[in-house]
């Protein structure tokens, strides 16, 4: 049996959280992964420090139609928790937990372009999920909006120092107010979002 053949029976042999992680030995050191682990690495990626998941969580709940979004947010001993209430169309029981799948999502027909990029992949509550120590619907019925919990161990997930210096803003040559000086911290995203959105819905922080 040939080194290569070996080395495939042997990743065959073996289980990667549950799944096989690699699809086919390529030789010399390559490997073809599967998509469920390529969409794992893309998803540890795409989520950097923890006001991505503050952005991500803002734009989910706009997508859902919501005209309010609430954040909640609290640290202690290195742990932030972060609370989104919104007045969206909600998420039907059944589907609570599998939003967090990859690829999952209610925008079929609507992906949006943004000033962040593209939205309505199925990726961000995906990504989120694998960043932080725990993320889950708290409560959601179709209609009546949603609430989601996340928790984030900043020792694994970075965020900025300053968490308390609230931004500056100022009217930009459109006549449209922007963010210009600050740190670029849980209130600074929170702030850009409502500026982004401020016809569309209202950002409340505390």
């Amino acid at each position: 049996m040939s080194d290569a053949n070996e080395l495939i029976s042997f990743i065959a042999s073996m289980s990667g959280e549950g799944n096989l992680r690699v699809e086919e030995n390529l030789g010399e050191g390559y490997v073809r992964l599967r998509v469920s682990e390529a969409e794992r690495r893309q998803a540890k990626h795409d989520i950097q420090h923890t006001e991505d998941i503050v952005i991500e969580m803002l734009r989910n709940a706009r997508d859902a139609g919501a005209s309010s979004i609430y954040v909640a947010t609290q640290k202690e001993e290195g742990v932030r928790t972060l609370l989104f209430l919104d007045d969206g169309s909600g998420v039907p029981e059944d589907m609570q937990c599998r939003i967090f799948d990859a690829r999952v999502t209610s925008k079929l027909e609507t992906m949006k372009m943004d000033r962040w990029g593209v939205h309505g992949r199925g990726m961000a509550l995906f990504s989120i999920k694998q960043n932080a120590r725990t993320a889950e619907v708290v409560t959601s019925d179709l209609g009546r909006g949603s609430v989601f919990r996340v928790v984030v161990d900043n020792s694994v997930l970075k965020e900025r120092a300053d968490q308390s210096t609230w931004p500056q803003a100022s009217k930009n040559d459109d006549g449209l107010f922007t963010c210009v000086r600050g740190p670029h911290n849980i209130i600074r995203t929170a702030c850009e979002f409502a500026l982004e959105e401020l016809h569309g819905c209202d950002v409340y922080l505390g």
